[in-house]
């Protein structure tokens, strides 16, 4: 369907070619002679055109049977002006006359006729420019030299009229023209249906031309004028064919992968989760995608010319973008990198876009703009600061929580260390003989006060911890002399349950920088678990290697082992197997907690591997011989 556009450019070329007709007609009733050169000439102009536009859009358009054409019709025109200059009125020539005068359209005719018939054959085929302007080069030579060596067949005798041979010719071009339609409305699927169109119109145009010419009885008859006006109609929509091929359609086909091309760029925008704008040297918006829309408020249409910091800045960082902006138009690529900004959008509400910049440049590398992309990062951003006050808070609490327990646990194992030594005195019978019911009271306040009293120690010391008070001081130790004090100190605890304890230490005597004390304690906590948790006759293994830069020591049972789903939790504080465990077992539920800190605070790592009914292994490391 033709548009608007295409309706008003039909309605001109309409408009001036019946302008170009009626000065034709009226100069033809001045001067036939003058009308015949105008319009030869004319039509030679238009052959010009044809080919100049053909040749110079050779490598834009495909090289085929138009090309071929353009190149045909040159040569076309080359007789085409011989024709006219050759006309006796002219004087150009000495030897015109009217024969020479119809030999050269004639033979025109011949070659523009035999030329469309060949064309033809090169719809979809690759013609080689070169070799076809030498051939039609050879054959205009040719042609010319018989036609001025008077060897062509006569045209026209002085006071017979034209001979038979002129007016069987156009017969016969008229008839290599009609085959010529037929041929190009057999491969019109492979051509395009406005170029088939013009180029069926120009051969009609041709046909009609050549039939005019055999009908008229002297050169000034009515049908020279309206062969003349057909030849020249024929000349125009060959040129419209060459015209649509080479430029207009691929114009249109430029234009429309331009907009096809655009319009995927917009969806492939609006698509993203990401605001995108473009903004130009003079501040103003060129381009926003959906995302900008939803976030600022505004619709595409709206956006598009508003200047940014005019519309969107807050006031007061107005002046800190504008510097970031001008650096990006001056080159400073160093500011294309991410930052946060507060923009104000249409109902007034500011939020916070973090942006990515980069610029955007001409066909001359000239920057002419800048590309951004955003994300709105507003709630997150409000989310990240309420986190972090809470953990400010949590952090405050606790530290709260930990002092008061620190200063409780204090105040508590005094007068706990008054109940569980006057237990005693009680036991050693310092003050009387005690029956059998007031020893069992007695030695049941002693045991649960010890239980407490290492409870509250135990409490006391992860208070400290976390309240940042607990003392650190590392050293230079020996981990053999370590390690067989603390044999020494777990043996008899193993002896009572009949527990096989071995110690293996794949080296001599090795450094390692640790709290003596602290360390000592790690080992006694995790030996005491697994010697508690391991039934009689059972194995306890203590593990020391080289791993790297630090010393790695495993201490692995065959006791009860820990449930899988229990292991992630197993180092918290007062978290154990389960209650049963607690009450068969005992313990506060503190101790692998102080562990896990105390590995923790000489720079190494705690874990654990357990499968129940087979055992567990508790495996850390220790850096060697150096501040960690």
């Amino acid at each position: 369907m033709i548009n608007l556009k295409e309706k008003k450019a039909l309605l001109f070329e309409s408009l001036a070619l019946f302008f170009i007709f009626l000065i034709f007609y009226e100069i033809s009733l001045y001067d036939l002679r003058l009308f015949h050169s105008l319009a030869d000439l004319f039509g030679i102009l238009i052959i010009l055109c044809l080919f100049t536009i053909v040749w110079n859009s050779h490598d834009r358009i495909e090289r085929s049977y138009l090309f071929f054409l353009g190149i045909a019709y040159v040569f076309v025109g080359v007789f085409d002006l011989l024709h006219l200059i050759s006309y006796e009125g002219m004087n150009l020539l000495p030897e015109a006359n009217t024969n020479l005068f119809l030999q050269f359209w004639i033979n025109a005719r011949y070659l523009e006729s035999f030329s469309l018939l060949t064309a033809t054959f090169f719809v979809s085929k690759f013609v080689h420019g070169k070799r076809t302007v030498i051939a039609y080069l050879l054959l205009t030579i040719f042609f010319a030299y018989l036609i001025f060596s008077s060897n062509f067949p006569i045209c026209y005798v002085e006071g017979a009229g034209v001979t038979d041979y002129k007016i069987y010719s156009e017969h016969i071009i008229s008839i290599i023209f009609l085959l010529s339609i037929f041929m190009f409305y057999k491969k019109r699927e492979l051509i395009n249906s406005r170029i088939l169109n013009y180029l069926i119109v120009s051969i009609i145009f041709s046909i009609l031309a050549e039939l005019s010419f055999t009908i008229y009885a002297d050169l000034s008859g009515s049908q020279i004028f309206t062969g003349h006006v057909l030849k020249v109609g024929a000349f125009y929509f060959m040129y419209k064919a060459i015209v649509v091929s080479s430029i207009q359609i691929p114009q249109e086909a430029l234009f429309n992968n331009l907009k096809r091309s655009k319009e995927q760029a917009q969806n492939y925008l609006n698509i993203a989760g990401s605001m995108f704008i473009a903004i130009d040297e003079t501040r103003r918006i060129t381009l926003a995608n959906k995302k900008a829309e939803e976030v600022l408020g505004y619709s595409q249409d709206e956006l598009i010319g508003l200047n940014w910091f005019d519309n969107f800045i807050p006031e007061r960082t107005k002046s800190d973008i504008l510097r970031i902006f001008n650096e990006l138009m001056d080159g400073n690529t160093e500011t294309n990198r991410t930052i946060e900004t507060s923009i104000v959008t249409k109902e007034g509400e500011e939020r916070t876009i973090r942006w990515q910049n980069s610029v955007l440049k001409d066909q001359n590398g000239k920057i002419i703009g800048t590309l951004s992309s955003g994300e709105d990062v507003t709630i997150q951003n409000k989310a990240r600061n309420m986190l972090i006050a809470s953990k400010l808070e949590a952090e405050a609490a606790n530290r709260t929580k930990s002092e008061f327990l620190a200063n409780m646990s204090h105040e508590l194992r005094t007068p706990l260390n008054s109940i569980i030594g006057f237990s005693e005195v009680l036991l050693m019978k310092k003050t009387g003989e005690l029956n059998e019911k007031q020893t069992h009271y007695a030695n049941n306040v002693v045991k649960s006060g010890k239980h407490l009293l290492e409870l509250i120690n135990d409490v006391l010391d992860l208070s400290k911890i976390e309240a940042g008070k607990m003392s650190f001081e590392p050293e230079n130790i020996s981990l053999p002399e370590v390690l067989d004090e603390v044999q020494l100190l777990m043996t008899p605890l193993a002896y009572k349950k009949s527990i096989h304890l071995r110690f293996s230490i794949e080296f001599i005597d090795i450094r390692i920088f640790a709290e003596k004390i602290k360390f000592k304690g790690i080992l006694y906590n995790l030996l005491s678990n697994a010697i508690k948790f391991t039934p009689e006759n059972g194995r306890v293994c203590v593990n020391a290697k080289i791993a790297e830069d630090k010393v790695q020591i495993s201490v692995s049972d065959t006791g009860i082992g820990i449930p899988e789903e229990k292991l992630r939790y197993i180092f918290e504080p007062f978290r154990q197997v389960d209650s049963s465990t607690s009450r068969q077992y005992g313990g506060t539920g503190l101790g692998l907690t102080l562990v896990k800190k105390y590995v923790e605070m000489h720079g190494g790592d705690i874990w654990v591997e357990s499968k129940c009914g087979e055992g567990s292994t508790f495996s850390f490391t220790i850096p060697l011989n150096e501040n960690p």
